[in-house]
This record gives structure tokens, C-alpha cells and sequence, in this order.
């Protein structure tokens, strides 16, 4: 055999052979990508990723559709260490960036959320579980770790929520139930290992905890931040007792108090009510209820 055939001959054993991984990648892809069983694999890793970076554990029991950049996912919990969840969600759709998978920022660019729970609970010993949930193995083994070192870096924002609860509960927290929530929501722990939840453009209703009865909200923005003594913020306007009002609502820890501001615009049966229960305030060591009237 000639030297120019036998080279013939070897490039096409290349060519066959990259022929060859080519259809094994894009058959290990198509399988990962379009079958239950690719679908469960990703899931686990998804689930073991996250969960390694941080002390709490995520779970997500199945993934309905697998694209390049986002999955729709069902069944998704982000549990504390005792086992408590912090977060739930019955369906998501999580776009996000593939090659963030290869860096040290856990996150997405967007996530679509609907019937989703958050808890914001403090225990006997006044740690509140969002602070156990994000912090990274070691933090938790070793609180005097520097924060450089500890910091989970852990980004979700643009959570486009609807049909959502927030349950604040538990120590010597009030207890307090939103329904019903639709917005923007954030959930971002920075270097200092503390977490943020934050609020853009939401509605929803109040139906446990407020003194002045249900209130129904809209155009809210808020936060909570577990590693400050202001734990709370919210800022909108609302609905009760068939009266509109503008309302500031503050909660701070160490000690414990909640105050809340009530703007009407004219007397009611809402304005009276409400006066009443804060002329009741001034006798609580917890709560602080002031009430104006006006534009």
C-alpha cells in the first residue's frame, strides 16, 4: 500500500472515530436532556450541588422539561439542618447561565415561581433558620471562620413569584401569615454569611398577625435581613376594612417590637377601629401602632 493511501486510510479512521464521539455525546445528551431517566440524573446533581454549598439541603423531585439554560422543575424544598423546610415551591421554571455551573457563584438569572412557602422561624435559642440554612459546612462547624472563607455567595434573583405564602413564626418573633403574593422576590446571602429576602412591586394579603385585622396590599417593597436587629420592612399601601390606607410595617429584634404606621385618607369605620387598637398599643411593651389621617 502506498504512503498516500495509507494516509488516506488514517484520516479516515480519525473521521470515523470523531464520528463516533460526536454521536456519543450527542446520544448521552439527548438522553440527559429528553428522558425520565436523564431527567432524574440532573435532578441528583442539581440536588447534591447545591446542597454541598451550603448546610441546609435542597431537593427537586422530578423535572418536567430540560432546555439549554432552563428547566422546569416540580416539587422543589430547601430544608434547614433540622430538617425543617425554609423554602418550598410546587412548580419553577429556573433560567440561568450553564457556565455557572463551573464557577463559585450558586444562582440563576430568573426563576418563575408559583405556590411557593417561605418560613422565616427563630428557635429556642433566638437563631433565626434562614442564617442556618445558607451557611457553608464548614461555617457551621466552625462558626470563628473568617467570612472571606464562609461565605456561601449564594445569588436567586428576579424570583417572579405568584401564589405564594410567608410565614414568620417561632422564639420571640411575632407571628405573622402573607397570602397570596405576587411579586419580585430576592434571596441573596453576601460575604457576611447573613441572608436577605426582598420584596419589589408586591401584593398580596396579610390574614394572620396584624393587630388591625386583613389587610390586602399592593405596590410593597420590603425586606427581611436576618443578621440585623431590623429584621423587617415593608412599605405599600392596602386595603382593610373597606378603607384605604398607606402603611409602614417595622419589626426589630433584641428586644423584640413591632411598629406599624396607618395612613387614612379620611375617617371611617377602618380609621376609628384602628385608632382604637393603637390607643391599646401604648399599653404593650411589643407593639407600637401610630394612625394620621390626610393626603
Amino acid at each position: 500500500m502506498s504512503v498516500s493511501r495509507k494516509i488516506v486510510w488514517k484520516w479516515l479512521w480519525i473521521l470515523v472515530a470523531l464520528g463516533a464521539l460526536l454521536l456519543a455525546g450527542a446520544t448521552a445528551a439527548c438522553t440527559l436532556l429528553w428522558t425520565g431517566w436523564g431527567h432524574a440524573t440532573i435532578a441528583g446533581w442539581v440536588n447534591e450541588g447545591i446542597s454541598s454549598g451550603i448546610s441546609g439541603t435542597l431537593k427537586v423531585e422530578r423535572i418536567d422539561r430540560l432546555e439549554w439554560g432552563k428547566v422546569d422543575a416540580r416539587g422543589i424544598t430547601i430544608r434547614a439542618p433540622d430538617g425543617k423546610p425554609a423554602i418550598e415551591a410546587e412548580h419553577a421554571v429556573i433560567e440561568f447561565d450553564p457556565l455557572q455551573i463551573w464557577s463559585n457563584q450558586l444562582g440563576w438569572s430568573r426563576a418563575a415561581i408559583d405556590h411557593c412557602r417561605v418560613h422565616v422561624t427563630e428557635d429556642a435559642n433566638g437563631v433565626i433558620n434562614m442564617e442556618d440554612v445558607f451557611k457553608k459546612p464548614h461555617q457551621a462547624e466552625h462558626p470563628q471562620a473568617s467570612d472571606s472563607d464562609a461565605a456561601s455567595d449564594l445569588d436567586l434573583r428576579d424570583m417572579v413569584t405568584s401564589a405564594c405564602e410567608l410565614i414568620i413564626s417561632g422564639g420571640s418573633l411575632p407571628t405573622l401569615r402573607m397570602q397570596d403574593l405576587a411579586g419580585i422576590m430576592r434571596v441573596h446571602v453576601p460575604p457576611s454569611g447573613d441572608t436577605e429576602l426582598r420584596f419589589d412591586n408586591y401584593r398580596g394579603s396579610f390574614v394572620e398577625g396584624l393587630p388591625t385585622g386583613v389587610l390586602h396590599f399592593k405596590n410593597v417593597l420590603g425586606e427581611v435581613k436576618t443578621g440585623q436587629k431590623h429584621l423587617l420592612h415593608f412599605d405599600g399601601e392596602g386595603r382593610t376594612k373597606g378603607s384605604d390606607v398607606a402603611f409602614t410595617l417595622n419589626i426589630s429584634t433584641e428586644p423584640t417590637q413591632v411598629r406599624i404606621d396607618a395612613k387614612f385618607p379620611d375617617a371611617s369605620f377602618a380609621s376609628m377601629s384602628t385608632r382604637t387598637v393603637a390607643m391599646w398599643s401604648k399599653l404593650s411593651p411589643t407593639l407600637d401602632l401610630r394612625v394620621s389621617r390626610g393626603d
